[in-house]
């Protein structure tokens, strides 16, 4: 006799009690959640099939998702999902085809044209931000686009110009327990209480990261036990809504807090977390077994609470839809994904020529010759003015042309307390001819002691902004400088237009994750769907000796050279960092690093007559300031500057002297012109030898230029030594007798 084979038994929802929601948007949520579960095994069978090359799950943090989504307006507001967040961008319109052409690398891949690993979610019509694989990288770039609707929603002049902007969107953040213990979430976190920014943390917690115990990730078990008791210091008001514990297997539950923390958000535009208990019956991916390291009864536990059992159950014990219709959607939601799988495994590859496609906007507007404009003699100021004055005139005149564009980083505003603040009213001179003294003194004449003139950053360079165009435009950020490159990322997405300041490059380094893995790749690895147009502002290099030294005059453009999506900007003269300025700001639509040699700001060699409120510089076109027919030297930034110098002077008609302007890209055509005149080569620049932008230069002209050259290239560079404190620093560092005695070396050699 066969043996008849028991019924599994039905998981139980915690909560069957009747329930106000609405069985049509129950069942809807529930073909979702059913669908992503069948999609995750559809692409295991692709992964082992080698029709796939990786496999990550969603199975387990559906309910928590589905939850959300009813409250969710997709186009409006604006999502940064994890990995794991299938059923919420199946609901938030992505279909199941849309989902296998990820998982085979399809060449009309939406997210990423098939560049990004699956689950790497992306769609600009939909709001969805292109994801990276570095966990942790959304939070800082979901609160600057939050930070961003307030910003817009408060200046009508900033709202009009963004399209189809609704002051009422939300963003909301999603990640698991494992992403929490990174420094960008709690960066994130701190940031959005700071400014009050209308958005959502999602946490799912599912136990692990990988194999590691959420014990041994977040102190006291839980993320919950820091993000707490975040109050403002003089009422004690909480400055984050915490709604947490939640049961993320439970729809009822679930959608009472997704319910709860949508509409304080909204409503209130103020930040929220909603922690949710989630399962993950298949472990991290499909090259994870948890089975090495999650015991039989804790598998057995997790299986029980099944998210998707226990809807399914509670559809019928408490909202009273029959078996037979669930079965009926179940069905065809299988043969959706089946006839997905179909379509998507037949669909064409990439092809080869299309890699370099969209690491650049296609039609690089900020490399345009057109750019490169006169000087407008009939400017009307004719006063002499340096770098910095220049640079702060510049800022000036783009921030009353575009309302969208923005400043802030560390010290950058006039005053973090606004109300001591003096208003642009009681200026008497334009900013960038004041002078200490004359603050001191005009503040002398002031009624009262309750008033400052403002800082304006440590050099000054954004002195007045706060004060003339207002605190939502120009503000100090906390000193944590991945939220303030990663938060720039999300002003960029809403449609302002960022710049985010550095104080100085050598503190650029906890942005790096921020500039290399999300910033510099937005376009590429979204296939030209998103860009994020933000310049970085940033002190560069040495010669300041006492206020130098390791921590504030290195030099970093050889280092974010190897970064492809992220222009690099290193002007030597005046008017070349005001055309670059404006070009960067106006006419360009990629990632700038706009690097300040700061020893520059205030060189009396530099100063001249403003260049014109219209003047632009193209990116990649070389300055030659001096001809010559027997050695080419190439050079940027201050070595530019103290090589100009010399030449004013000596070895007239012997030099060719190219001064780069830009890094990324760098002019080749006039180099290599140049060196087929001359036959010989000098490059000079301030970073370190080993590695520093001169081997690139020399390399590129020894394999185009090889038979032209009469002697070997040759180059002048800082010591292989970080730059050091006092007179030490001019033994590490090209000084001009050097690059004096250089010049003459290889001109006689």
């Amino acid at each position: 006799m066969a043996t008849k084979t028991k019924k599994a038994p039905r998981a139980k929802s915690r909560n069957s009690s009747a329930s106000s929601i609405d069985p049509k948007l129950a069942l809807s949520m529930y073909r979702h959640a059913f669908t992503a579960r069948t999609l995750d095994h559809t692409q295991t069978i692709l992964k082992r099939t080698g029709k796939s090359y990786f496999q990550i799950f969603g199975a387990g943090h559906e309910i928590i998702q589905l939850a959300l989504a009813p409250f969710l307006r997709p186009g409006v507001d604006f999502i940064t999902p994890y990995y794991r967040d299938l059923a919420l961008n199946l609901a938030y319109g992505l279909t199941p085809y849309e989902v296998l052409l990820m998982a085979v690398g399809a060449a009309e891949d939406r997210a990423s044209g098939g560049r990004q690993m699956p689950h790497h979610w992306g769609n600009s019509d939909l709001k969805i931000f292109p994801a990276s694989s570095a966990v942790g990288t959304q939070y800082c770039g979901s609160v600057g686009y939050a930070l961003g609707t307030k910003i817009a929603a408060i200046d009508d002049n900033i709202g009009k110009m963004i399209p189809n902007f609704d002051s009422e969107g939300i963003t909301l953040t999603f990640g698991g327990d494992g992403s929490t213990s990174e420094g960008d979430f709690m960066e994130a976190v701190n940031y959005a209480c700071v400014q009050q920014a209308p958005i959502i943390f999602v946490v799912e917690d599912d136990g692990y990261a990988i194999s590691t115990p959420v014990r041994n990730q977040t102190a006291g078990g839980s993320i919950l036990n820091i993000v707490n008791g975040l109050a403002d210091e003089k009422d004690g008001a909480p400055l984050l809504k915490v709604v947490g514990d939640v049961d993320g297997c439970d729809y009822q539950a679930s959608y009472k807090a997704a319910q709860e923390v949508v509409n304080y958000v909204r409503k209130e535009r103020r930040p929220a977390l909603l922690h949710a208990h989630v399962t993950r019956p298949l472990g991290h991916s499909e090259s994870d077994d948890g089975k090495s390291y999650r015991t039989v009864i804790e598998r057995e536990y997790e299986a029980n609470r099944d998210p998707i059992k226990m809807m399914r159950d509670w559809l019928i014990d408490s909202l009273k839809v029959s078996e037979s219709e669930i079965t009926k959607l179940e069905s065809a939601a299988e043969a959706e994904v089946s006839e997905a799988r179909t379509r998507a495994e037949a669909a064409p590859k990439p092809s080869k020529d299309s890699l370099f496609n969209n690491v650049f906007h296609p039609d690089k507007p900020a490399e345009n010759p057109a750019l490169a404009v006169a000087v407008d003699a009939s400017y009307s100021d004719q006063a002499p003015k340096t770098m910095k004055h220049a640079l702060n005139l510049c800022m000036h005149e783009e921030f009353t042309r575009d309302p969208r564009i923005v400043t802030f980083g560390e010290d950058v505003a006039d005053c973090g307390k606004s109300e001591v603040l003096l208003p642009a009213s009681a200026t008497k001179k334009d900013p960038w001819n004041w002078s200490q003294k004359d603050r001191a003194e005009h503040l002398m004449e002031i009624p009262g002691r309750d008033k400052v003139y403002g800082k304006g950053g440590v050099f000054g360079v954004t002195v007045d902004l706060q004060k003339r165009f207002g605190d939502h435009r120009c503000w100090g950020t906390p000193l944590a400088e991945s939220v303030i490159i990663g938060s720039a990322i999300g002003l960029a997405l809403r449609g302002l237009k960022p710049i985010a300041e550095i104080q100085f490059c050598d503190y650029i380094w906890p942005a790096m994750e921020a500039i290399r893995t999300n910033l510099s790749t937005v376009r590429w690895r979204s296939n030209g769907d998103f860009s994020a147009p933000v310049v970085i502002r940033t002190t560069s290099g040495g010669y300041l000796r006492g206020s130098g030294a390791l921590n504030h005059s290195q030099s970093i453009e050889a280092t974010f050279a190897h970064f492809p999506g992220i222009y690099i900007v290193m002007p030597s003269t005046m008017e070349d960092a005001v055309g670059l300025m404006k070009t960067a700001i106006r006419h360009n639509d990629d990632p700038v690093l706009f690097l300040e040699e700061k020893i520059l700001y205030n060189d009396p060699f530099l100063a001249a007559p403003y260049p014109g409120a219209d003047y632009t510089v193209p990116f990649g076109v070389a300055r030659k300031d001096f001809e010559g027919d027997k050695l080419t030297v190439v050079s940027w930034g201050v070595t530019a500057m103290m090589t100009r110098k010399i030449l004013q002077k000596e070895f007239t008609g012997d030099v060719d002297f190219i001064d780069l302007r830009t890094i990324m890209p760098w002019d080749t055509q006039c180099v290599f012109e140049s060196v087929r005149k001359t036959g010989s080569l000098l490059v000079i620049h301030g970073d370190s030898g080993t590695m520093g932008f001169s081997a690139e230069i020399i390399t590129a002209v020894t394999e185009n230029c090889f038979y032209d050259l009469e002697k070997p290239p040759q180059r002048l560079t800082a010591l292989d030594l970080p730059v050091s404190y006092g007179p030490s620093e001019s033994w590490i560092l090209p000084q001009e007798d050097d690059i004096r005695e250089k010049i003459s070396e290889v001109l006689t050699g």
